[in-house]
């Protein structure tokens, strides 16, 4: 009796693949963040750390001119404090940009909201010395104004991936928890 159960469970065609979430603008503006954030710290912000000569060189002008024009002075001579949070960059947040990217691809952001809980608070909170760092630099009014237009998206993109998995994702992880775990005690 047990081997043509055994045969008609191999022939059973295997269960329909869940279907893929709808990302939510808020994902896809995150999605855009991230995107952008690759050649961003693999082009202009790793030259805070390694060696400029691994760089093309039109790459280096490019940030010269930069730090130039908006008086960046934590890009043009970075301090230690600086240059380990572009460590930590590279090494930790890096990966999680591409883990993002195709957990995104995949439909399954939920499977990353611990990860990007941790990563949002992590980069959000290293952006209080560097905001700080620019109010009360040597710098112009105008380009402290410039300065904070363009490191205040990376406080504000983390906290917002913070609020999104902390509110959409991991509510779906738990609403499937605690029913997996409803319909395992009536089994019993």
């Amino acid at each position: 009796e047990s081997f043509p159960r055994a045969i008609s469970l191999m022939a059973a065609p295997p269960p329909p693949p869940p279907p893929r979430r709808r990302h939510s603008w808020i994902d896809r503006v995150l999605w855009i963040f991230f995107l952008t954030h690759i050649p961003i710290t693999l082009c202009i912000d790793a030259q805070c750390l390694l060696p400029r000569s691994w760089f093309p060189s039109p790459l280096v002008a490019m940030v010269d001119a930069y730090t130039v024009f908006a008086e960046d002075t934590l890009v043009q001579s970075p301090p230690v404090w600086f240059r380990s949070f572009i460590a930590l960059e590279l090494v930790f947040q890096l990966p999680f940009f591409v883990a993002f990217l195709v957990a995104y691809a995949r439909g399954e952001l939920r499977r990353i909201a611990v990860m990007s809980v941790v990563y949002g608070a992590s980069t959000a909170t290293t952006l209080v010395p560097i905001l700080a760092e620019i109010a009360f630099s040597a710098a112009s009014m105008h380009s402290k104004m410039l300065l904070v237009a363009l490191y205040l998206p990376y406080m504000l993109f983390p906290l917002l991936l913070v609020v999104r998995a902390t509110t959409s994702w991991m509510g779906e992880e738990s609403a499937k928890t605690m029913t997996t775990t409803s319909s395992e005690r009536k089994e019993k």
